[in-house]
Formats: structure tokens, sequence, C-alpha cells
């Protein structure tokens, strides 16, 4: 019986280790996906719109290039409603996925320039607003928590990631109350 009572609460510590580490990385890695566009900027040329809706929380834009090569440019009202190279608020220039991430020191509407780069093809792109979470742990409110390189990595939609830790939660709160009654 003693084996028997050490065995359950070894495994009721490692299921509620799991459950802390589960809790904590779907509180630090939860994304709402506010909205998601195609589109296509010509060779050398701009197409623009813009980010209404005030969020409290920021938001990550993230411009993914599905033929040729977009850069994406942010600038608020007040400096332009057409952001450029020359003038923008915040900008992103890669090659590969371009991302910024707002901060509440900008002021909505928030403008999206999607440059298509001269490289002798049109660009085609899709953009997707992410609602990002603050870093609870850091105590900091400028601190937000997005890491692009696993967000793009995953290949899943949020939404679908999300229904997935949903399930995965559900299945250890049930064994988190096995145990209990066993114990």
């Amino acid at each position: 019986i003693l084996q028997k009572n050490l065995q359950l609460l070894m495994t009721s510590r490692v299921i509620l280790t799991i459950l802390y580490l589960l809790s904590t990385f779907i509180a630090t890695h939860s994304y709402k996906v506010l909205s998601q566009q195609t589109g296509t900027a010509l060779t050398s040329e701009y197409t623009y719109f813009s980010l209404n809706n005030h969020m409290s929380n920021p938001v990550a834009v993230i411009l993914k290039s599905l033929q040729g090569d977009c850069d994406l440019y942010l600038s608020q009202q007040s400096t332009t409603k057409r952001p450029t190279f020359k003038k923008h608020d915040i900008s992103s220039t890669t090659c590969g996925v371009d991302h910024v991430v707002t901060t509440p020191s900008l002021k909505y509407p928030l403008y999206v320039g999607v440059f298509g780069y001269p490289s002798g093809q049109d660009c085609e792109f899709q953009v997707e607003i992410i609602q990002l979470d603050v870093d609870m742990e850091s105590g900091e409110s400028d601190t937000y928590v997005f890491d692009i390189d696993s967000y793009v990595g995953t290949g899943k939609d949020v939404k679908e990631e999300s229904k997935e830790f949903n399930i995965i939660w559900e299945i250890l709160k049930i064994l988190l109350e096995i145990l209990e009654v066993l114990l």
C-alpha cells in the first residue's frame, strides 16, 4: 500500500508539473488572429490599407511574401497615411517573413504600406494582424511576448493550435481529478 501511495504521489506531482508548464505556455503564447488578407504589390509600388480598431494590447503585423519580396511599413496619422521607405514609424524589410509589433505610443488608425521590391516580378502577399498578450512574468507593460520564428514555423493556424491546447488542457484536468479521488 505504501508503494502504491508513493507511485500515486509521484504521478500527481508529474501531472501538476505538466499542468503548470502547459498553463504557462498557453498564457505566454496565446495569439488571437484579428485580421488576415491577401493582396498584390506591383514591382516598385505600394499597396495600402489601415488598422482602424484601437487595441488595448499590442498587435503584431506579419507580412508573408507568397511570391516575390515585399517590405512592410507602418505609420500613424500624424506621420503619414501613406507610409514609404522614407516616411514611416515602423518597418520590416527582410528577405523572409516581415513583422512589426505595435507599441502603446502609436496612435490609431495605423496605416500599412506593402512595397513590392523591384525584383522583376510583382509581389503577392498575405498580411495577418495578431493581437498579443502582455508578458505577465516581466511585470512590464511594454514587454510583449511574440516569437515570429515559432509562430511562422508551426505551419498551423493559431486557432487550430489553440484547439489542440484546449483538448490537452481538458485531458490533464480530468487526470488531476482522478488523482485527487485516488488520494
